[in-house]
């Protein structure tokens, strides 16, 4: 299938026009990836939900700029906010007022750079390290999270004297673990915090236990809080999170599957994307259609050829169908966390 699709990309695509496609990867492209990292049943048919999704329903993709243009982001799903926590580090020694002005402005990468020439000239410890955490704030606003663990094993290798600086550069590592979804990290760090007793220690462990989807030990966390119980609306928000998730309008993936199996799409427009199932009734139903002239005709090799993809059509609806009721529970659960995640951030 290589060959094809090498075919078209150097020889058709570029004639049709490179940005025709709104996708990102494009879907030859897509295509490519799919086959070189799955099965070849998976592939096509993957292939075949990618086709029918391309350029449909698109406010359920983020945008992603590439080349200049933003594209409607759908990477191979086999090869796939938090509020600020602004911190202020006070130093008499050396004048950061620039810098911090820039940062509490929202200019990331000036303050960044203001920082670094400031570490760059600074050899006393005591003043390079809070430089250190305050570059780590900006790679954080940035989402650089690779760039704060950086900062994180470069301070406790030198070793961290001042244990309020500890404690902040630990919550700020938890929580760019936590917006990677690498909790098993965050639990280590937070091991390190087991004895604090503050208020935002506490916080913290139920914020990885939420975004962890441990839902009652997280309620239990939240219900331990002084400051959570003193507002009783917030109280109720994360005390009662198993039950409010098990709430949640979700969509049946089996219902999403079995529907497009009897009409071709309506499992799309059951996870609404009616834009999808549109298509996918219309290319189904070509098929059917040419098949069924193709046998009348007594064609029977365009029949068996059409019957064939046909039913590779007919499948990847079926299970695109499921994939996209699935997607649509998987950002159902993500809103539901993320807005408590936000309600947190307001108690941090």
């Amino acid at each position: 299938m290589s060959g094809p699709l090498a075919f078209y990309q150097k020889y058709i695509s570029p004639v049709k026009g490179r940005h025709l496609c709104s996708m990102y990867p494009s879907c030859s492209q897509y295509a490519k990836q799919a086959f070189a990292n799955t099965g070849a049943f998976n592939a096509w048919f993957g292939t075949v939900d990618r086709l029918l999704r391309c350029g449909q329903d698109t406010h359920h993709y983020s945008l992603k700029l590439v080349n200049g243009r933003y594209l409607y982001y759908d990477p191979l799903p086999a090869v796939t906010d938090m509020d600020t926590l602004i911190l202020k580090v006070n130093d008499q020694v050396t004048d950061q007022s620039f810098a911090d002005r820039l940062y509490h402005s929202g200019q990331f990468d000036l303050a960044l750079l203001e920082y670094q020439r400031q570490l760059f000239h600074e050899e006393r410890l005591h003043i390079a390290q809070p430089l250190r955490y305050k570059m780590a704030l900006c790679h954080y606003q940035n989402e650089a999270y690779d760039k704060v663990r950086e900062v994180y094993d470069t301070l406790m290798t030198e070793g961290v004297d001042s244990d309020s600086l500890f404690y902040r550069v630990s919550v700020l590592q938890v929580k760019a673990f936590v917006a990677q979804k690498d909790h098993k990290n965050a639990n280590a760090i937070l091991m390190t915090l087991v004895n604090d007793s503050r208020e935002e220690s506490k916080l913290l462990h139920g914020l990885v236990q939420l975004a962890d989807s441990r839902f009652g030990e997280a309620s239990i966390t939240f219900g331990s809080v002084p400051g959570v119980k003193q507002n009783p609306l917030t109280f109720e928000a994360l005390t009662s999170l198993e039950q409010d998730y098990e709430n949640l309008n979700r969509k049946s993936i089996w219902t999403a599957a079995l529907s497009s199996a009897v009409l071709p799409g309506a499992g799309y427009a059951y996870a609404g994307r009616k834009g999808t199932a549109l298509m996918a009734l219309l290319i189904n139903g070509l098929f059917i259609w040419t098949s069924v002239e193709a046998f009348n005709a007594g064609r029977y090799a365009l029949f068996t050829t059409t019957g064939i993809l046909g039913l590779g059509w007919y499948i990847g609806t079926i299970r695109g169908s499921a994939e996209a009721a699935l997607n649509y529970n998987r950002k159902k659960k993500e809103e539901f966390i993320q807005s408590r995640i936000h309600l947190i951030n307001t108690l941090l």
